[in-house]
Parts: structure tokens; C-alpha cells; sequence
């Protein structure tokens, strides 16, 4: 989208509102944490795990984060929490669509 277009905007160019853009990030799980000890881990660090597994099956690039804290019951923020303690088996990847 050009510079243009994006200053058209305040003034009602018609190039402008045809244009419709929403910018989605998708999560993809690039290998599987391990499981953590159980002599070692907290209560927390069990019930985090337990969650990644269940989310796991939407970390294929299919679904986009919103879609993924609906189907999880969580908010977002929770989620984003999850993904940071798990970054760096995930990648997180955010595109525009139409």
C-alpha cells in the first residue's frame, strides 16, 4: 500500500476505503518442549504444559491467535504469556489479509 493511499485516508479517497486490511499472527510449534520433571516442577509449570499440549494441535499455522484463545477459553494475554514461556519451541508469524 502505497504512501498515498494511506494519506487519502483522512480525506476520503476511494482507494482508500476499498482497501480493508487486518493483520493476523499464527503460531507454528517448530519441536516439542519437553516434559517438564515432576521432582522439579511447580503445580504452575505443569497446568502451562498441560495447556500447550491442548493448544498444540492449533499451533499448525492454520489458526491466528484470536482464533486460538476463543477455542482455548483464554484471553489474550494469557495466551501471549504461554507463548513467551514456550518461544522457543514456537515461531509466530503475523501477516496482513484482505
Amino acid at each position: 500500500m502505497s504512501l498515498h493511499c494511506l494519506r487519502c485516508a483522512h480525506f476520503g479517497c476511494i482507494r482508500a476505503r476499498q482497501l480493508l486490511l487486518t493483520m493476523h499472527t499464527y503460531v507454528y510449534c517448530v519441536s516439542e518442549p519437553p516434559v517438564p520433571r515432576a521432582a522439579s516442577s511447580t503445580p504452575e509449570t505443569m497446568a502451562r504444559w498441560q495447556l500447550f499440549r491442548q493448544l498444540r494441535p492449533m499451533f499448525y499455522g492454520k489458526h491466528h491467535l484470536d482464533e486460538i484463545a476463543w477455542q482455548g477459553t483464554l484471553d489474550r494475554a494469557a495466551l501471549t504469556d504461554l507463548l513467551k514461556v514456550y518461544d522457543r519451541w514456537v515461531v509466530k508469524v503475523s501477516v496482513f489479509e484482505m
